[in-house]
Order: C-alpha cells, then sequence, then structure tokens
C-alpha cells in the first residue's frame, strides 16, 4: 500500500526491478488486480489487465499498479492538467489498498504532488559482465524522501537500504521492453536534402547542367 518511484539511466533496471517484483506478487494472489501500461505476461497466472490514466477516475482496489514511462501522464511540467480525481486517487493508495509503481528516469519529471506522498524512491544499477555488456546483477538503492535523494552523494546515510538480486531469464522474458517503439514507426514518410534543395542524384550531372557554378567553387 505505497507509491514508489523507480528511476535511474536506460538500461539501469527500473522495468526489470518491478516487473520481477509483479509477478512474485502475482504468483502469491496478494492483490485482486494487477495492472501495467506495457504487456507483462506471468508463466502461470497469464498477462496483466491493461492500465489507462482515465481509470485513476474509477473506483480501483486492492491492486497493484505499474506505470512505465509516468511522466508522459504526469509530468512535473503539466501540473495544471493534474486533475482532482488523479489527486484524489494517488492520495487514497493506502486506504484503496493499492501499490503503485511509477517508473520515469528521474523523479522530478513527476508531478510534485505525487512526490510529496512517495513513501520509496528506487535509484536502480545494472551490473553487467565485462565486454559482454549482458546483465548480470541489479541493485536498488532505497530513499524515503526527496531530500535523501539529494543528499546521496554528501550523506552516507541517505540510502535506507541496497536491494540487490540477480538478472534472472523468466522475469526478462516476461514482458516487452520495446512496447514504446510504435509499429507505424516504419510508415512515416522522411525527407532529403537533396529533395528539398532539388539537387539531382548524380552530383556529375548537376555540375553538368550548371558549368559555371562549379568552375567558381573549384577556385
Amino acid at each position: 500500500m505505497a507509491i514508489k518511484i523507480i528511476w535511474g539511466v536506460p538500461g539501469a533496471g527500473k522495468t526489470y526491478y518491478t516487473v520481477r517484483k509483479l509477478l512474485g506478487s502475482m504468483g502469491k494472489n496478494r492483490k485482486e488486480h494487477y495492472f501495467t501500461n506495457f504487456p507483462v505476461e506471468h508463466p502461470k497466472k497469464g498477462f496483466t489487465d491493461v492500465w489507462k490514466s482515465e481509470l485513476a477516475k474509477q473506483n480501483i482496489t486492492d491492486s497493484m499498479i505499474v506505470i512505465d514511462e509516468a511522466y508522459r501522464n504526469y509530468n512535473s511540467r503539466d501540473y495544471k492538467k493534474f486533475q482532482h480525481d488523479e489527486h484524489t486517487f494517488f492520495a487514497t493508495n493506502r486506504h484503496l489498498n493499492n501499490d503503485i509503481f511509477l517508473i520515469a528516469h528521474n523523479p522530478a519529471r513527476i508531478d510534485v504532488v505525487i512526490r510529496e506522498i512517495t513513501e520509496e524512491f528506487i535509484l536502480m544499477h545494472c551490473h553487467k559482465v565485462p565486454f559482454l555488456g549482458w546483465p548480470l546483477w541489479f541493485s536498488a538503492d532505497v530513499f524515503l524522501d526527496e531530500l535523501a535523494v539529494a543528499q546521496r552523494y554528501t550523506s552516507p546515510h541517505a540510502i535506507y537500504c541496497v536491494e540487490r538480486f540477480p538478472f534472472s531469464r523468466t522475469v526478462g522474458n516476461a514482458y516487452d521492453t520495446h512496447f514504446y517503439r510504435s509499429p507505424d514507426i516504419d510508415q512515416i514518410q522522411f525527407e532529403n536534402w537533396a529533395d528539398v534543395l532539388d539537387i539531382a542524384d548524380d552530383p556529375e550531372d548537376d555540375i553538368a547542367q550548371k558549368p559555371e557554378e562549379a568552375i567558381l567553387c573549384s577556385t
């Protein structure tokens, strides 16, 4: 019954950490519902339910909710769009028995209203096999508030605890890392500067058409 922000550089294991927690909870039926905004499949329980931002206005209870790229919906720069129903949803997560995991590159990008009631800020690190780059194990630095996050380089007591766990293919295969890459990306038509400037495909042909300009350029 907590709000947690999981953050770190790309490839640090943010999504892996949350999926690992989710699969463990699903396996023990700790919650009635499991929501994610990207596809996650438990090897025995099946897929999670689809999370959409409008569900924050519904009476969602006894659930674990994982929101990847959380700044898309709850950006600190879009605070004026943060609706009353959304505020109530996050503020009453304990009463509703909901665990909410928000994934972002930096907690500062998440709306301040959410950050003020966040119980854990979790900074992820990925430790890889030397020279190969394969993930070997992960560590998670847990901070209890934003002040502790700000003091992480200056105070030895800023970190509340550290979690360490090995990489598991079962967890890695349970979710789609590239879900946010739109399938329509190949249909986008790009322009080439040669077309914009109406330059011939063959540079020699272009020079042949404009001999005077070619001579001037060569001197």
